[in-house]
């Protein structure tokens, strides 16, 4: 017991204490402590064309990843469409996406699982766009990354380049 919590050793295979992680004051159902819940977060992004015409659709698809040990609950996403890109429609497989402020409460997504969602968005400007995307939230510990840092492999970005298009009127003098 210290600083007010419950302190539990983490012993690896060889019997070795690894690492030190607070655990619930609460009793579980044998008379001991609750163990903390762990989840490996992760999340990929890919869009289907980098390099569209102005005024073509592009699909962005991200996808958030379970690796366990255990089901990750209230886990929310954020991909906020860059300027120049206009927001068309989306496909979720599950939860909530919200176009105006990029969120996307995706619920629980359990150990092994993905979640995956697509935005559809029109190329209004040529010139390169990066749009990201990043795991905002979750009521599980990760272990090696920080929901909303903007770094770890709960982070990723793609860049989009749409090129002007030029009509044959353009061209003749």
């Amino acid at each position: 017991y210290q600083n007010g919590i419950f302190v539990c050793w983490m012993l690896d295979w060889a019997g070795m204490m690894s690492a030190r992680r607070p655990h619930s004051a609460g009793p579980g159902p044998y008379g001991g402590f609750a163990v903390n819940r762990e989840a490996d977060l992760s999340l990929t992004k890919t869009v289907d064309n980098a390099t569209p015409n102005v005024g073509q659709n592009v699909v962005f698809t991200v996808t958030v990843i379970n690796a366990g040990p255990d089901a990750a609950t209230n886990v929310a996403a954020a991909d906020v469409l860059p300027a120049g890109l206009t927001y068309q429609s989306h496909t979720a497989s599950q939860g909530a996406y919200n176009s105006g402020s990029g969120v996307w409460t995706v619920g629980t997504v359990n150990s092994g699982a993905n979640a995956t969602l697509q935005i559809t968005a029109s190329a209004d400007t040529a010139g390169a766009k990066i749009n990201s995307a990043q795991v905002t939230a979750s009521d599980v510990f990760d272990p090696d990354s920080t929901p909303n840092d903007g770094a770890g492999d709960d982070f990723a970005s793609v860049t989009v380049t749409p090129r002007p298009t030029i009509s044959i009127s353009d061209v003749l003098v």
